[in-house]
Parts: C-alpha cells; structure tokens; sequence
C-alpha cells in the first residue's frame, strides 16, 4: 500500500495538470470574454444613461462628449453585440438614420429612426431639437439595458467569437472606413480604429493555440494595421492598401485559424443556408456570397440541363403571347444583359415600357427584385414578367401547355425535372429561368484579380477611383463591397433602397423631377411608406461601363453625367424639393481628375467573359408551323 500511493498522488496530479492546463484555459478565456462583454454593457448602460440626463438638461458640449464616450464603448464590443444581438443594433441601437418599416407583417407599419446615428445627426444640427434627442437617448439607454440584462443567458462559445471577429472585419471596411456610420461628425476613422483594436487580443489567444507561426503573423497583421489607422485622414486613407495589406489577409488567416483548431463552424451547425459561404478567403472572393440562400433551389441541386433549358427559354420569343418577345429582348448578352435603351420596347415592337432593363449579371444577389423591388425571391421574376401586358402577357398555366406541344421541349424539361409527373409547369419554368440568371455570375474583373494577388495589373487612375468611390465620394455608402449594390454588409441580408431625386432628363437648364414614384407603387401594402416615395432598388455596378443609359429611367447617358449629378448633391442639391430624399443633398466637391478616377475604377469593374454564348436553334414546336424553325431573338 505504501508503494502504491506515491503513484496514485504522481497519477492525480498529472490528471489535474492536464485538466487545469487544457480544458479551463479555454473556458477560462470564454469567461472572461463574456464578462468582458457584460462589462461594457454596464459601461455603456451608464454612459447613454448620463448622456439622457445632458440632453435634457440641455448641456451640448457635455451630450457631445458623453456621446463619443458611449460610441467608444460601443464599437470596443460591436463585434460580440452585432453577432448576438444584430437585429436589436439595427432597428433601436446603431441603424442608418432613415424611417424602417416592420418586416414580415402585412400591413404598413413605419418605425421611426432611432439609436446612435439619428442621435449623432441631431446633436450637430444647428437648432437642436432637445425634446427628440433626449428621448430617443433614452430610448437607446434603455435598449441597452434589455441586451445587457439578456446577454448572460447566450452560451459563448469559441466558435461564436472568431466568427464574430471575422464579419466585423468586412463590416470595418465596407462599413467603417466608408463613413457609412458618421456622416454627421468626423470621428469615422478614430471608431474604425476603436473595433479594429478590440480584434487584436482574441485574434492573438485563438492565433497561439493554433500555434507560434499563427500568432507571429496575426500579431504583425494587427499592428500593421493599427499603424494604417492611428493619425489616418478620412480623404487620403488608402483603403486599397489596407484591403490588401491587413483586411483580407486577417480575414483568411482568421479561417485558418479556426480550422487549425478543429473548431466547428456554423455551417456545420446549421443546416439552413446563409448569406455567405465561411470558407470565403477575400472580400472579394468569387464565392464570398452564397447562391443556396438567394435560390429557392439550392446550387448544389442545380443541374447542366436545368441550365440549359433555362438558356433556351430566356432567348425563346415563344414565351411571350405574339411571339415577338423573349427575355433577351430586353436584357442582351453582349450589354451585360441590358438592352442600351433609355426604357425598353414593350412587346408590341413600338410604345415603349415604364423603365429600363437593369443587369442581370449578379442580379442573383439580393434580397428583392425589379427596380421597386416588387419581386422577393429571383424565381418571382418570371411572374412578373409574364403577367405584364406590355410584356409576355401570358398565363403560366396557359404558357405550360403551349410548350408541351413541342416534343422536343417535353424531352428537355423530362431530362432537367426528372422523377416530375408532368415536368412542365409554372414551378419548373421559373425554376428554369432562375438557374440561367443566377449563373450569369461576374468576380473576375480586372479589380477582382488586382485586389486577390492574381494580377498586379490596375492603373493608377482605377487605384486613386476606388479610393474616393470608397471614402470622399461616399459611393460605398449605398454600393456596398463586393457586389457594389445596396445588399447590406457584413450580414448581407437586407436589400436598400434609395430616394436620389432622379430628374426626367439630363436638361439641366429644365430639371423636373422624374414622377415614377418606386418602392411607393410597387404593389405591397407595408411598403406604402412615404419615406418610399421615389425610392428605387439601388444596383450594382458592376459592367456599368456596359449597362448605360443610366438611373430607371435612362436620364443620363454617360457615366460623366451621373457622376455630375451625385457630385451636386442629388435632385435636392440641384435645387429640387424631396424632402425624403436620402442621398446627402451636400455638393461632394470632386474635381475633374478624382471623377475620372471613379469612372476608371467602375470601368475596372467590366467582366462579362463567358456569359455571351447564346443557344444555336430553339426546340420545335410539332404542330405550328409558324414556329418552326425560329431562333433565338438576338440583338
């Protein structure tokens, strides 16, 4: 027995060592990061509390004060807050200072803007209305307090905090550094700094348990990019440089990291598709946004037949009532799917329809549809489309027995939907359409390959553009990186909209306001809003150097003069009454050199390479003879 018992203590202990030394070190961790995190609500509860009790004593020096103190504390835990409590931060704590209407009820209902950016727009207004202020201090003081009394019951775990560090990483720079957030002060880059150093010390833990190479080079990352920031001027900060330098390899070398320790993602959690696909390496990666999520179907299901056939339907005149119509009518191969007119022919050949074709080159990402945004899923289009008098002018279950009487048609839609009783009906038409468009997929212009490492070919004047298109012009602010439209970063789950006071021409001598009121008419109840008024879908982009004549309504045919019009502030910066208008009324003061920057940059962003091949014949039909033999409506 005596023997036995210095082994057994040698056993304990060696049993203890490996238990303190490995388990607790990283619960260890995830306690002080959830207390850490508690802590700054109760900082940040205190701090928006005193910055009520300022406002409603009137004390502007000092609610100015407390209001920078309280969006330091904010920005220092937005990582972990916007991961956990994203639709709360949005919607009461730190949304854009616009009305938002309430999702997924039928009936309208407008919820005024609220949280820090509608604080910070009316503290440094030059007549204060204090009344409002203080109570929508209150408001978010006491929104606050719901999220820090909340917080302790969410579990934290590893997974959760370098997943959170890795989209506060694309919202830092997509969102941050644009100026998105403080366009009403000039603290944007002191509070990109603030959430960029709060990733430094959990990008280090997680980085040494990977092992020393990690944390050397995570470590070296972070300080880099530290030095980027510290003293940076909003105008002449060079987010390209930052992008390649520090951005994106942080946000691969967080993916490694994560992997390296076997640590389980949340596409391994859940099994629902989301916006993005984790193993992304750049933010412009070719799959940083994930087709499943934007697709009834999802991408991994799709087949080459049902490509196909949906290539053969967009170029079928068959579709549409007369014949005379196809989907490539309107939106041509080698235009980026658009068709170069003002506003488009209706299916008459002769009257033209209400607006223009947009793109459908990376139509796929967004969270809605058509310029007012009438259609919710990319599969809805077809509907829409079909239904329009001036357009197909079709009943789906009408078009569906028009194509069973081609055989030929039968076969195709048999190979594409097989295991389907009947293949051809609305369901599988649309179905076919929407797989066609979400395969017209563009990443690989010249700045996409410029800012992965794959080329080290941009021109100078591309480089200085997507600077000011990123900063001083405020572009980014509505064409969010990467797909340069108004789907919303990091979550890119929402989809924008905007009031820009488009005029009816280009006569600047006569500028009238353009009377297709968007958003406002597109059909749905709880969009009625008077904050929608005018409002359109704002788009990508994207092959822009292609897709002219530009706006819905083909007002300005060059890229010179769209640039003249948002460089004057909108149709309220010319002199047009929109109240509700959310483009800055504010002149940018670009100069000749800096706009010709940014056109250079847009036009960087041309790729249309292997999207133009269009189908040789079109499938007969057995027993009309006046459509044998068609092809392909081409233009």
């Amino acid at each position: 027995m005596p023997r036995i018992l210095p082994k057994l203590i040698v056993l304990f202990g060696l049993l203890l060592y490996v238990s303190t030394a490995f388990k607790p070190y990283e619960d260890t961790f995830l306690t002080t990061s959830q207390s850490k995190l508690l802590q700054g609500l109760k900082e940040l509860e205190s701090t928006t509390a005193e910055l009520h009790k300022a406002l409603s004593e009137r004390n502007l020096k000092e609610a100015q004060r407390l209001f920078h103190k309280s969006r330091r504390v904010f920005k220092t835990h937005e990582f972990l807050l916007e991961y956990f409590h994203h639709s709360s931060i949005k919607k009461r704590v730190n949304g854009a200072p616009l009305p938002q209407i309430e999702e997924k009820v039928a009936d309208l209902n407008v919820m005024e803007p609220q949280g820090f950016q509608r604080i910070e727009e009316l503290i440094y207004e030059d007549a204060i209305d204090w009344t409002e202020t203080a109570k929508l201090a209150k408001k978010l003081n006491q929104e606050i307090s719901a999220i820090k009394d909340y917080q302790p019951r969410i579990p934290l775990y590893d997974r959760h905090i370098i997943e959170a560090m890795r989209f506060e990483i694309i919202r830092i720079y997509t969102l941050g550094l644009t100026g998105f957030e403080n366009p009403a002060s000039d603290s944007t880059m002191r509070e990109v700094l603030y959430a960029f150093q709060s990733l430094k010390e959990p990008a280090i833990h997680y980085a040494a348990r990977a092992g020393v190479p990690y944390k050397k080079s995570i470590e070296k990352l972070f300080n880099a990019g530290i030095k980027h920031l510290q003293n940076a001027d909003f105008e002449t900060f060079d987010r390209l440089a930052f992008l390649k330098e520090v951005s994106d390899p942080i946000y691969k070398q967080l993916l490694e990291i994560h992997l390296a320790l076997g640590i389980e993602t949340f596409e391994e959690v859940n099994t629902a598709p989301v916006t993005t696909n984790y193993s992304a390496t750049s933010l412009f990666d070719i799959n940083l946004l994930n087709k499943d999520y934007f697709l009834q179907l999802r991408a991994s299901e799709i087949t080459p037949a049902q490509v196909e056939l949906g290539k053969l339907l967009f170029f079928d005149p068959a579709l549409s009532y007369n014949n005379a119509l196809s989907c490539s009518s309107c939106h041509h191969p080698d235009k980026a799917f658009t068709d170069g007119r003002a506003k488009s022919l209706s299916n008459d050949s002769e009257h033209e329809v209400d607006r223009n074709a947009p793109t459908l080159v990376n139509a796929l990402f967004s969270g809605a549809y058509f310029h007012d945004l009438r259609a919710g899923k990319i599969e809805m289009q077809t509907e829409h489309v079909m239904a329009n008098p001036q357009e197909f002018n079709v009943r789906p279950l009408e078009l569906a027995d028009k194509l069973k009487e081609s055989s030929e048609y039968v076969a195709l839609f048999e190979k594409a939907f097989p295991g389907i009783k009947d293949p051809i009906q609305p369901r599988t038409m649309k179905t076919s359409l929407a797989v066609y468009v979400s395969s017209l997929v563009s990443w690989n212009s010249p700045f996409d390959k410029y800012v992965r490492g794959e080329s080290e070919t941009l021109s100078a004047s591309a480089q200085s553009g997507f600077n000011i298109f990123m900063g001083k012009g405020a572009c980014g602010t509505c064409h969010f990186a990467p797909n340069f439209n108004g789907i919303v970063p990091p979550f890119y789950d929402d989809t924008e909209s905007e009031v820009l006071g488009i005029t009816k021409t280009n006569d600047t001598l006569n500028l009238v306001l353009d009377e297709d009121e968007g958003r406002y008419r597109n059909g749905k109840r709880a969009e009625q809003a008077e904050h929608f008024r005018f409002s359109m879908k704002t788009p990508t982009i994207r092959n822009i150097e292609l897709t002219g004549p530009y706006f819905h309504n083909g007002a300005y045919p060059t890229l010179e003069e769209v640039m003249w019009f948002y460089n004057r502030g909108g149709g309220q910066g010319l002199g047009l009454d929109i109240p509700n208008q959310t483009l800055p009324s504010d002149q940018l003061g670009l100069n000749e050199k800096e706009i010709s920057d940014v056109i250079a940059f847009m036009k960087s962003l041309t790729d249309i390479d292997g999207l133009q091949s269009t189908p040789e014949n079109l499938p007969d039909f057995d027993n009309d003879p006046s459509l044998q033999n068609r092809k392909p409506v081409i233009y």
